[in-house]
């Protein structure tokens, strides 16, 4: 509506300026010069029936352990944020097996996770909250939430930096690797209730993993005995929250919005001539 309302060189100014400060801060959208912290996504039974409290889920990894769901390293942390000079969104930290399932484990088994996502319009968006939870226009109800999947952002994974999940050294997962491939009929997915556990910014994907092991040394010195199989599936699950770092703008960026903000400085100083007349 703001853009429709300015004429004039200056309205243009100033629609842009107003355009993107209005972008900068919409809550269904990720800002792109923004860097989001990443924990896994508690469920809210409100919306969704099933389980979770992962960020990671890894089944059929090892024979001698239950642990399947991963949390974030509270030491090292997470984060999710757009790489300006690759062109990329980037998911990066470290996991952890959860330490609600197997205490004795919980700090022997750990992957640091490097994850590389190019934005894509392809494939169809996951709805996995109740019905209640949408908007009608996502074929929902409404009665339990506001969730438009339409402002969710999609991702296609970008395999040029390799295994995307390394075993810490020292831990159970010490020489192993997993390479990620994620779901393409159903992309990585981000946007507010997009973790598809609760109705807070989030992020969600199914994978297929790839184990390539360099020795199984470790994990057997840990009791877990050896590698269960060789590939299998899993998902992620997170909630984003805005952690206040800001990555510098592109300069074209920069140019722009300093013309809105002229732009928004002369209309409000014709508005004051035309007042005084």
């Amino acid at each position: 509506m703001v853009v429709r309302s300015l004429t004039g060189r200056s309205g243009i100014g100033a629609a842009l300026g107003a355009a993107l400060l209005l972008s900068a801060g919409s809550a269904n959208a990720l800002d792109i010069n923004s860097v989001y912290n990443v924990q896994e996504a508690p469920v809210d039974s409100a919306v969704y029936s099933g389980g979770g409290g992962h960020a990671f889920y890894i089944p059929t990894l090892l024979y001698g352990s239950n642990d399947e769901k991963f949390v974030v390293d509270n030491n090292v942390g997470m984060t999710f944020g757009y790489d300006s000079g690759a062109s990329q969104w980037i998911l990066d930290g470290r996991i952890v097996t959860d330490a609600t399932k197997n205490l004795s484990l919980s700090s022997q088994q750990a992957f640091d996770v490097h994850i590389a996502f190019d934005s894509t319009t392809s494939g169809s968006k996951l709805l996995e909250l109740n019905n209640c939870a949408y908007v009608a226009s996502a074929g929902g109800t409404g009665t339990c939430g506001s969730i438009d999947p339409s402002t969710w952002m999609l991702f296609s994974e970008n395999t040029n930096p390799g295994p995307e999940m390394t075993g810490v050294a020292g831990s159970a997962f010490d020489g192993a690797s997993l390479a990620l491939t994620f779901n393409t009929t159903h992309p990585f997915e981000a946007g507010v209730g997009a973790s598809g556990k609760n109705l807070d910014l989030g992020a969600s994907g199914w994978y297929s993993y790839t184990l390539s092991v360099a020795s199984n040394t470790n994990a057997s010195s840990h009791g877990l005995y050896y590698w269960k199989y060789a590939n299998g599936n899993g998902d992620v699950n997170v909630n984003l929250s805005d952690n206040g770092t800001f990555q510098v703008p592109e300069p074209g960026a920069v140019t722009i919005l300093a013309a809105g903000l002229f732009g928004l400085g002369v209309m409000r100083r014709r508005r004051k001539r035309r007042g005084a007349v």
